[in-house]
């Protein structure tokens, strides 16, 4: 597969995870609720308060987000760099491609790895590999507490 679309595709995936937070954000309001944690656990607290049915703060849908971007911390940011290496070999073989190739492979390299893709690149190698494992970690947290929670939320 193309690196580059396969990049897009994973940039179109992380979106999911924003639109849920918005929505859930959305709700939230619609119920004057500030914070998660003031999220009522059953719907017997939602029917007598008055609030509105929920659908984006259920806890389905809460699980869900916190699985997904752990997968997506995890998960895509091994497959981003396998993405960004792909990009880099392409770039490799469209340069030294021709038969009669002879510049000398350190130019080869320094044309490459001067390129403002490939430094982009670099930069998010560094983000994914750095970043991406911290915030699953702080996410893995959050499922420990979703999990451990259960039902026993405020009503």
């Amino acid at each position: 597969m193309d690196a580059f679309m396969l990049a897009s595709g994973f940039a179109y995936i992380s979106s999911l995870n924003e639109v849920i937070m918005c929505f859930q954000r959305v709700e939230m309001s619609m119920n004057s609720i500030r914070n998660f944690n003031d999220i009522p656990s059953s719907m017997m607290m939602m029917k007598k308060s008055g609030r509105r049915r929920r659908v984006f703060t259920s806890r389905f849908v809460i699980g869900f987000e916190l699985f997904y971007k752990l997968f997506f911390f995890w998960g895509m940011s091994i497959l981003a760099c396998k993405a960004c290496c792909e990009f880099d070999k392409s770039l490799y073989d469209a340069i030294t491609s021709p038969l009669e190739y002879t510049e000398p492979m350190w130019r080869t390299l320094l044309t490459i790895y001067t390129s403002p893709a490939i430094l982009r690149g670099a930069l998010f190698r560094v983000f994914s590999v750095v970043m991406y494992p911290s915030m699953g970690r702080r996410c893995l947290k959050k499922i420990k507490q979703f999990l451990k929670e259960g039902g026993s939320r405020k009503d």
